[in-house]
């Protein structure tokens, strides 16, 4: 049975599902009529998104501060799973049986690709450790901002990181040339899709 005090703190702790579907009616009509009316003329385009950037209706400067950290955290989390992957098939390549027939280029290669794969992993978990050093001492703000830089640091790393990888897989299966040309090919489509696309679209937005 529970008692009379339980449901209280229940009640009291749990937010009403009537305030909660009158803040998501005001939330997303709100956002569509911005949406609705700036979609005319030649620049609805970018008042859309202009409106879409700005702070949610009846959104504190806190709460918007705690959603961007928290899209900021899970889209770090697609990532990672991958980067620590790569770095423990890494890992292992010393151990393996024919990694004492590789070539002065073979190794380092293989050793740029670590280094920069460590790089990748603590740039991109930077905002775990910053996080749990300035636990409660008010700096959310300034460690959002600090965890974007390292986040976009990190992909850059990564970037190299699987190129030179790809460049060490292919040079032994087909020889220089074609690791040469792989490795390019890889570099320019993880730099199109990951840094140009996005840059492009920000160079767009403010003109």
């Amino acid at each position: 049975m529970v008692s009379a005090a339980a449901r209280a703190v229940f009640h009291s702790t749990v937010p009403d599902v009537s305030v909660l579907q009158t803040r998501f009616r005001r939330s997303w009509g709100g956002y569509m009529g911005s949406v609705t009316e700036d979609s005319n003329g030649p620049d609805g385009d970018r008042r859309a998104r202009d409106a879409a950037a700005r702070p949610e209706p009846d959104e504190s400067p806190k709460e918007r501060v705690d959603r961007e950290l928290i899209e900021l955290l899970n889209g770090l989390r697609v990532i990672l799973p991958g980067v620590q992957v790569l770095l423990a098939f890494l890992l292992t390549v010393p151990f393996s049986s024919g990694f004492k027939d590789a070539t002065s280029t073979d190794r380092l290669t293989y050793f740029a690709s670590v280094l920069l794969t460590v790089g990748a992993t603590g740039a991109l978990t930077m905002p775990a450790a910053y996080h749990r050093i300035r636990f409660r001492q008010g700096d959310k703000e300034q460690m959002l901002r600090l965890s974007n830089t390292f986040a976009i640091v990190g992909l850059a790393l990564l970037t190299v990181a699987m190129a030179t990888v790809v460049f060490l897989i292919t040079n032994v299966l087909y020889g220089v040339g074609a690791a040469i040309a792989v490795s390019l090919v890889v570099l320019v489509v993880l730099g199109v899709s990951w840094f140009a696309v996005p840059v492009f679209r920000r160079v767009g937005d403010t003109d």
